[in-house]
């Protein structure tokens, strides 16, 4: 992505976290609702392409695991706006000209919105911000952020506060300078997790 492109995504995430923020501040003023908390424990795949400047492209891929925590309101007992926080371990690896490129950790930051299909059913979207660092061996190591969006759905198990989740993201990345060559990487994650949510929504 262009760097002008990059800002109009970041521009566009930042307003929407702040209108479903304020979409649940007043609705909570309204009506009091309590919100429903919850920690999630994550296992996924992933899978980064990478563009260059140059003509050149370079993947990366392996498993990650992660944990999160969240908060959720409930609107008309059917609509769920929250926000959400992440870090993520990997194992991703690759190579660009015979060089190991390697994935490191990452955050994210988001925003989502869902639909209760049934008491026990949760269908959601997700947009938010996420950044990380790739390694290309003896060459360099440069940080890179970029807009996080994906879906998922989350089913409740009887009888426990426990619920099963999977889910799947896309981040951009923006593009960043290694030695002299710029790369561009996007990358994709289909995770599955358990979620333990606390408290109730009223």
């Amino acid at each position: 992505m262009t760097s002008r492109t990059t800002l109009a995504l970041q521009a566009a995430v930042a307003a929407a976290l702040l209108i479903i923020l304020g979409l649940v501040l007043s609705h909570q003023a309204k009506a009091q609702t309590l919100p429903l908390c919850y920690g999630e424990l994550t296992v996924g795949t992933n899978l980064t392409a990478a563009k260059t400047d140059v003509g050149l492209t370079a993947s990366t891929h392996g498993l990650q695991g992660g944990v999160g925590i969240g908060c959720d309101v409930m609107i008309d007992s059917k609509l769920v706006l929250g926000a959400l926080g992440r870090y993520d371990l990997t194992s991703s690896d690759g190579s660009l000209l015979g060089l190991k490129v390697d994935a490191k950790p990452t955050w994210t930051l988001a925003a989502r919105a869902g639909m209760m299909i049934n008491p026990s059913t949760l269908a959601y979207g997700l947009l938010g911000y996420s950044g990380t660092n790739f390694e290309i061996e003896s060459i360099a190591k440069t940080g890179h952020k970029g807009i996080t969006y994906g879906l998922g759905a989350e089913f409740k198990l009887d009888n426990t506060p426990l619920w099963l989740k999977a889910e799947w993201t896309r981040t951009h990345w923006g593009a960043e300078d290694y030695a002299g060559v710029k790369v561009t990487p996007a990358s994709d994650v289909i995770r599955a997790g358990v979620v333990i949510k606390f408290g109730a929504m009223k």
